[in-house]
């Protein structure tokens, strides 16, 4: 039921019963909706109606909203430029080699640790830890839970205490 159209990359996200469709937009349609704002004096409604009519869009299929318009425009107007602005600063990759390595030796060394305390005493975020274990490690972490040992007069009490029961059900 997801239809793409041309230049467009569609990608489903679940919440609770509902689910939408997030868009993600190409610099095309981002430079066609600029310019169209501009030439439409600043109209949002007469930008969307010449976006759908452009990319043939239909009725029913959704259109970028007014906020991410706006969006664009104000970043045209700091940067010149329709493209996504990325944050400054280098990008941070924290599932790289050396903390790969870092949590596996960790995790083989002392295995009955909480992920918690893990990533606490490794300076690595709590879920980058569980992520780095479950897809790069192989490791699965679980919860050890103690049980009784069931010893041969249990049995025996057992069937005691059923046909108990089945009597006072059956008097009852």
């Amino acid at each position: 039921m997801n239809q793409t159209f041309p230049g467009r990359e569609t990608s489903q996200f679940f919440f609770h019963y509902n689910s939408f469709t997030m868009t993600e937009w190409s610099a095309e349609h981002r430079s066609f909706a600029i310019e169209t704002y501009f030439k439409n004096s600043d109209s949002i409604v007469a930008t969307l109606r010449a976006f759908r009519k452009k990319f043939k869009i239909p009725p029913k299929k959704p259109l970028p909203s007014r906020k991410m318009i706006f969006r664009w425009v104000t970043n045209f107007r700091k940067t010149a430029s329709a493209l996504k602005i990325s944050p400054p600063g280098p990008k941070k990759w924290s599932r790289i080699l050396e903390n790969v390595e870092k949590v596996r030796a960790a995790l083989i060394k002392s295995p009955d640790r909480a992920a918690q305390k893990h990533s606490s005493s490794l300076n690595i975020f709590h879920r980058t830890l569980r992520r780095i274990s479950y897809d790069d490690s192989n490791f699965h972490p679980y919860k050890m839970l103690i049980t009784q040992e069931l010893r041969g007069t249990d049995y025996d009490a057992r069937k005691f205490f059923a046909s108990v029961m089945l009597a006072k059900l059956n008097a009852g």
